[in-house]
């Protein structure tokens, strides 16, 4: 089977790399059914998708990235089996994938000797409404709007 899928993604344009990962994430898939249930299934049912998703999750600590990523793979060959009439339901919804937050990396980092330095110019320049600002702003986690009102 994984043979006649590979040949499916081919034939959807799917990149070397994507093939591959699929067809690697699936077998996994099909191994953990075995070694839970004791044979692969047919077919995919959604009681088994959403206990994968539970196992990756909670049993293999799996990040959010990589069980989108699993999740990718089934749902390609979900596609796959109601394109060859093996399967009639999608079983892979939307709302199975998790979201995932991106950290983006700061333009500049900004030490804490570099703020006391900055609110000592300040309060040698005589300005002790700015450097009561700025000490605020520092120190209490405000936001700049809540401390503008």
């Amino acid at each position: 089977m994984t043979d006649r899928f590979a040949l499916y993604m081919k034939q959807l344009g799917k990149s070397q790399n994507t093939m591959e990962t699929y067809t690697r994430n699936a077998r996994q898939y099909f191994e953990w059914c075995e070694l839970s249930f004791g044979n692969a299934p047919p077919q995919l049912y959604r009681a088994n998708v959403l206990e994968y998703i539970s196992y990756m999750r909670n049993l293999k600590g799996y990040s959010p990235k990589s069980v989108n990523n699993h999740l990718s793979a089934l749902r390609c060959l979900n596609e796959f089996l109601i394109d060859e009439e093996i399967q009639t339901e999608t079983v892979i919804l939307k709302t199975d994938f998790m979201k995932v937050q991106l950290q983006y990396a700061s333009p500049c980092t900004v030490e804490k000797r570099d703020v006391d330095a900055f609110r000592q110019r300040l309060l040698e320049s005589g300005s002790k409404r700015d450097y009561a600002i700025v000490t605020l702003y520092a120190y209490s986690g405000l936001r700049r709007t809540e401390l503008s009102r």
